[in-house]
């Protein structure tokens, strides 16, 4: 529905990677991908590794683009207990792992070893994984970097989804009970866990970029959300406002060249 579209719409997310020449943006669209097609398998019910395939499929390409996409492996295991028989999860998880391994073992292999710029073992996430310290994650600093982010990204869905858990009905065993909506929430909470443990190595906000893959699941779940509250939808309307207001600001100076360092 128009308000679902611009509840997508007015997250910052949009425009998160604008003028980045790393492949953040596709790795986006691959989080995106994994999800639309995830839900509609969903929706069909089907019990089966078909149901499994592309799902699986698209979750290996998108670690290819960044191993941020690792954490859809949790929502991806639920995927495959939800679409399997009750004596077949085991089988389909098997499956779906071999069709996964077998796109990314054959890419690491030839950017380990045979392509022009090969990867080095030493510097990279997979052999030294930077996680944050544990004794700071759930600081005061820490917390507020996210919430920054949260500002930044997905503002709106953000609230939206706050207002309804703790503001709204106060029946919610439709969310409950709603397999497409606990993926969503699965989804969203596997990124925050990396925004969580991720150590962004160059600080706030240089490095922050790389754990702000969660306002993609935040957004849609959040425009999922706004379809349910059907009567109370038009409270919306101020902070859907009030956020594409900050989005076309940033998208303006955005637009606007540094001459200095157009120079330097």
């Amino acid at each position: 529905g128009l308000y679902g579209f611009f509840c997508i719409l007015s997250s910052g997310g949009m425009i998160i990677f604008f003028g980045y020449v790393e492949n953040y943006t596709i790795a986006s669209l691959f989080i995106l991908f994994f999800l639309i097609i995830s839900i509609q398998k969903i929706s069909e019910n089907q019990k089966n590794f078909h149901a499994l395939f592309f799902p699986t499929v698209t979750a290996s390409f998108a670690i290819l683009f960044h191993l941020v996409n690792g954490y859809l492996i949790f929502p991806l295991i639920y995927l495959w207990w939800i679409s399997s028989e009750k004596n077949h999860y085991f089988k389909n998880a098997l499956l779906s792992t071999i069709v996964g391994l077998a796109i990314l073992i054959p890419f690491f292999i030839y950017f380990t070893f045979f392509s022009d710029v090969r990867v080095d073992m030493s510097q990279t996430h997979i052999a030294h994984p930077p996680f944050y310290p544990t004794s700071k994650m759930f600081s005061t600093k820490h917390i507020s970097e996210i919430s920054s982010c949260i500002f930044l990204t997905c503002l709106a869905p953000f609230y939206i989804l706050t207002d309804s858990f703790f503001f709204g009905d106060k029946n919610i065993s439709h969310y409950k009970n709603n397999k497409e909506f606990l993926f969503l929430i699965l989804t969203a909470s596997a990124f925050f866990l990396h925004a969580f443990t991720f150590h962004p190595l160059l600080g706030f906000p240089s490095d922050w970029d790389v754990v702000s893959f969660y306002w993609i699941p935040v957004s849609i779940t959040a425009a999922y959300v706004i379809q349910v509250k059907s009567s109370q939808k038009f409270i919306f309307i101020p902070i859907l406002l009030f956020s594409i207001l900050v989005l076309v600001g940033n998208v303006y100076n955005l637009t606007k060249l540094n001459e200095t360092k157009e120079m330097d």
